[in-house]
């Protein structure tokens, strides 16, 4: 095909990497076959950045069973391409809605509880690619339950508060957090409370009375515990033995020592 005096030409070069510079060499042929000299031309293709995302979670998602996790990222490209997204490793339970530069991530439980990890792979129009990865841990359920029962007390009325730890005596799923309430059967004969999960207790008047904790993460109840309360006039001597609590003040013992029962 010929081409008229001072034509300019088009040529598209395929599969050439960015950032690296190449020669170019043109040769004029005319009708006879005459060559001319080559004319040689260096270039440099330009950098492609690939695609960035920002906000990408750090540390390990945990997703409870029966429950669900959503978090979101943005993407941009620094050279003002079009992006792509897909998904690759661990994408069990991962699905992802791109609304203009955002991607929404959805974590649904439907794999055995353990940690997995999914790769989101990032690409523009022409082929730069990034990865980003995030780790999900399926965290199995564990209701609270009352694993270390509580002992009875003698307290005197003479020792104003005495302040006992509930940390310590439920299991819970690690990522709950519990909360406590505190029920005297008898609120004339001790006062109950909670305060930073510590049971507080006061003699009112000398009898004995139960009290009962309730200890929910905000999905299920553990009311198992409860034990039994004496009053007394004054601390009993006789009565202080070693405090498995933090207190000074406060000797709490199992009133079986003095022949009750809970």
């Amino acid at each position: 095909m010929g081409h008229s005096l001072g034509e300019t030409l088009k040529y598209d070069f395929d599969d050439l990497k960015d950032n690296t510079t190449y020669s170019v060499a043109v040769v004029a042929v005319d009708r006879w076959g005459n060559l001319s000299e080559p004319m040689i031309q260096k270039c440099t293709t330009r950098l492609n950045h690939a695609p960035e995302a920002t906000n990408f979670p750090t540390e390990a998602i945990e997703v409870m069973e029966n429950d669900r996790k959503s978090f979101s990222f943005n993407v941009a490209d620094p050279d003002g391409h079009n992006w792509d997204i897909k998904a690759t490793g661990e994408t069990k339970g991962v699905s992802y809605t791109v609304k203009g530069n955002t991607v929404i991530v959805n974590l649904v439980p439907v794999l055995e509880a353990g940690s997995y990890n999914c790769i989101f792979v990032l690409s523009d129009d022409l082929g730069a690619k990034a990865e980003k990865s995030f780790t999900f841990k399926i965290v199995k359920y564990i209701p609270p339950q009352l694993t270390k029962p509580f002992e009875n007390y003698i307290i005197g009325l003479d020792e104003g508060i005495v302040t006992i730890p509930l940390t310590g005596h439920y299991t819970h799923s690690s990522n709950t957090q519990l909360t406590y309430k505190a029920t005297a059967a008898n609120g004339s004969i001790a006062a109950a409370t909670i305060h930073n999960d510590n049971l507080q207790l006061k003699g009112m008047a000398k009898g004995v009375t139960r009290i009962s904790i309730a200890a929910t993460d905000g999905r299920e109840t553990s009311s198992d515990g409860s034990f039994q309360v004496r009053v007394v006039e004054k601390e009993v001597g006789s009565c202080l033995c070693r405090l498995p609590y933090s207190s000074t003040k406060r000797h709490p013992c199992p009133t079986q020592s003095r022949g009750e029962t809970g």
